[in-house]
Order: C-alpha cells, then sequence, then structure tokens
C-alpha cells in the first residue's frame, strides 16, 4: 500500500518550474528512488519539501516526438496539510480517481502521458498530443461524472518535448 501511495504523490510542481528550470536545476535530483521498464521515480527536495517526479523512463523507439508537438499540462495547487508538502487524503484520493479516469488517454497514437509531479502543494500531470482538440474531447468524456476539480489546464507547442527532456536527464 506504501508503494501505491508513493506512486500518486508523483506530478510535476508547475510550469514556471520547468520552464524556468528552477526547481531541477537548483536542487539536482539526488537519487533514483524505482525505475521500473516504463517509469522512474525520483525526488528533490524545494523549499523544505520533497517532491517526487514519476515519468517515462524512455519514449518509445518508433515513436517521432514530432509527431506529437503539444504539450498538455494539469494543474492542481493544494493546501500542505502538515510538514510532508502532500495534499489530504481527501485530495490525494481525488488525484487517483483523476489518474484512473486518463489512463484511456495514453493511447500512443493521439497522445502520451510522460510524466507527473507532487509535493509542496502542488501536482501536475503532463501529456504530449498530436491534436489538442481530440485531446480535449477525450479528456472531457473520461472525467464526466466527476466532481468539479480545481484544476489549472496550460498548452504549448513544444515538438522536441523539452520539458520532458528536461525532467527525464535527471534521472
Amino acid at each position: 500500500m506504501y508503494k501505491i501511495l508513493i506512486l500518486f504523490f508523483l506530478i510535476l510542481i508547475n510550469d514556471a518550474y520547468c520552464k524556468n528550470n528552477s526547481l531541477i536545476q537548483r536542487n539536482k535530483i539526488p537519487y533514483k528512488v524505482i525505475e521500473s521498464k516504463n517509469w522512474t521515480l525520483s525526488k528533490v527536495k524545494d523549499n523544505g519539501y520533497v517532491v517526487f517526479f514519476r515519468f517515462l523512463t524512455k519514449v518509445p523507439k518508433n515513436i517521432k516526438l514530432n509527431d506529437y508537438p503539444y504539450m498538455i499540462s494539469i494543474f492542481w495547487s493544494y493546501p500542505i496539510v502538515d510538514d510532508s508538502g502532500f495534499p489530504s487524503k481527501e485530495i490525494l484520493k481525488a488525484h487517483e480517481d483523476i489518474e484512473t479516469s486518463l489512463n484511456i488517454l495514453d493511447d500512443h497514437i493521439n497522445s502520451f502521458y510522460v510524466a507527473q509531479i507532487t509535493g509542496n502543494g502542488r501536482k501536475e500531470w503532463i501529456w504530449y498530443t498530436n491534436n489538442i482538440d481530440i485531446w480535449w474531447e477525450q479528456f472531457i468524456k473520461a472525467l464526466k461524472g466527476h466532481p468539479k476539480y480545481p484544476l489549472d489546464i496550460a498548452t504549448d507547442k513544444e515538438p522536441t518535448w523539452e520539458r520532458y527532456k528536461l525532467i527525464s536527464k535527471n534521472k
């Protein structure tokens, strides 16, 4: 159960951290916690809080990055409930529900789920897609029936997957 909880704590801090490299550059990921065939889990310290990064270990060889040129980031800022910097059990459960429902979007036809970061009051999921409109339709369909979540969604044209590369090079 502990390993499962840790996995749900992973996410990308916010757009500014990775775009400006501040979190990654300032704190270089000190070690790998878990590496599997598909995913790597790492952690850093940011302002005294542990922040977990979970990211795709490597992109499949047959995939051309520029075929999925749009990055989509889903952000959830949450209140820090204790010294850990992690969300309450209720918010953690909502994160789990979102992730379970959005798994269908990781089809490797229209989009790739590549990373998430959790900690210091912030959760982020990162995707790359070849069509934002199709991704958005699938996103709405996947979360139909869910309560309204405090999510901010940002998109950016990023055909060389710079954000993913910035995260994954620090394993």
